[in-house]
């Protein structure tokens, strides 16, 4: 039918309705989840559209944006959307309005802007997504889960945790409900990094593990995504193995953000391996690409990877300096995981920065960083969490729940349908695993861990 229409529409040299026909093609397309086909399509409707016509131009560069934002084009992907959310506001299409709000929010959150970000994403979540038309009660549904997902990493990153948690917990089910296995993912992802901050590294660990079991290797970009967070943890307790690993595995990511952060994570790691000339020389790499990009959040963790590679390289006066810069330019938006993912070198070169600083709102800000720290410090993180590298198979968590019954070795091997011996195998890497020598000490841990 579309091909129908453009073909009349072309011999009446009607451009406005050709404009009309490839927004609607761009719409289709993404709905389709063929982005570059739908960005295409956009930027061509961008050209024949009138400017008279809110709806579709606000759709068509909310679309075309996709694509900037992919590349790294943060600036340019503003503008347009800033654009579009003016117009799509003046209309009473709420699912296009929802989206462009989001694409908005999502450009602000790269750009650092975690204020600007956290008011468009509340506006989303806040408005109503009651409709009674079954054809868009799903989309409303995904582009709500979107808003759940980002909101949720902008509240990790001012170090709110628990509400972090929360809006994780509800973008799990909205996925479940409808079957959004991409959302489903991801949050589990970031609900790693959650679990990671409130010092539980292993019960990360497992869910990430039993995560990469049920994805099929179909969904290359998932598992991509899935086997970096992975190397995140890894890193955080030392795990080289697991970091070669994935070092040597890995394809460049094909979106500019997360390929930035798979580059910082291998600089980080060469840091930790006493290579600091080699990582010194890939964060100038990386800090000139997210300048060039404008992309604030991520040029903001390579300047602080970058100050406490100086320090490495006993430059103090020069780290300090770096370290300075970073918190003038995070202070209009004051995020604070930057600063304590960063690990306790971080705690230190700040808390030398005191004596220094004399500025009252950078001060504060400082103040209030090291006072994190110290929150952190006493919350404390399990001395198990830290030391354990390896999580448990799906098998032998079967066997850990049967473990925790007091069920014996050949009443699990019934249950499971296996030999005597591979459950005494399986329940020595268990011990091996969480640190134990006993059955009782392992059931314990494992509840400690939340893993029953």
């Amino acid at each position: 039918l579309l091909s129908m229409a453009e073909h009349d529409c072309r011999a009446d040299h009607d451009f406005p309705k050709l404009g009309e026909i490839f927004a609607f093609r761009a719409l289709f397309a993404l709905r389709q989840e063929k982005m570059q086909v739908a960005a295409t399509c956009a930027k061509q409707a961008l050209d024949w559209l009138p400017q008279t016509q809110d709806i579709w131009r606000g759709l068509s560069a909310t679309i075309a944006s996709t694509e900037w934002i992919e590349l790294g084009y943060f600036q340019q992907a503003r503008d347009a959307l800033g654009e579009a959310y003016t117009r799509l506001a003046r209309t009473n299409n709420h699912l296009f309005r929802q989206v462009a709000t989001i694409k908005l929010a999502q450009v602000h959150a790269e750009l650092g802007e975690i204020q600007q970000a956290t008011l468009l994403y509340r506006q989303v979540l806040e408005a109503s997504t009651s409709t009674a038309d079954e054809n868009l009660a799903k989309p409303l549904a995904h582009w709500r889960g979107t808003a759940l997902l980002g909101y949720a990493v902008l509240c990790y990153e001012c170090n709110e945790l628990a509400r972090a948690s929360q809006l994780l917990q509800e973008a799990m089910t909205l996925s479940q409900t409808h079957a959004f296995l991409h959302h489903e993912v991801h949050a589990l992802l970031v609900l790693a990094r959650v679990q990671q901050a409130q010092g539980q590294v292993l019960v990360a660990q497992q869910q990430l593990a039993d995560l990469f079991e049920r994805i099929p290797a179909s969904q290359s970009q998932l598992v991509q995504d899935i086997q970096t967070a992975q190397a995140h943890l890894a890193l955080s307790v030392g795990d080289h193995l697991t970091l070669q690993h994935w070092a040597t595995r890995r394809t460049p990511h094909a979106d500019f953000a997360q390929r930035t952060e798979e580059d910082l994570l291998l600089a980080r790691w060469l840091r930790t391996q006493g290579k600091e000339e080699e990582a010194y020389h890939q964060l100038e790499q990386i800090l000139l690409a997210t300048r060039e990009a404008g992309h604030t959040r991520r040029m903001l963790e390579v300047m602080v990877e970058m100050a406490l590679s100086t320090l490495a390289r006993k430059r103090r006066a020069e780290a300090q300096g770096m370290l300075r810069e970073v918190l003038v330019l995070a202070l209009p938006h004051n995020p604070v995981r930057l600063f304590l993912d960063a690990g306790e070198q971080m705690a230190m070169l700040l808390h030398s920065l005191l004596p220094q600083c004399h500025d009252q709102p950078l001060l504060a800000y400082l103040r209030a960083v090291l006072l994190a720290f110290s929150a952190q410090q006493q919350t404390g993180t399990p001395a198990l969490a830290a030391s354990l590298v390896e999580p448990l198979s799906s098998q032998e968590l079967r066997v850990l729940r049967l473990l925790a019954e007091h069920r014996t070795n050949a009443e699990i091997a019934e249950v499971l349908v296996v030999s005597i011996n591979t459950v005494r195998t399986q329940v020595q890497s268990i011990y091996s695993k969480l640190g134990v020598h006993k059955r009782s000490a392992a059931s314990e841990v494992a509840r400690d861990l939340k893993l029953l």
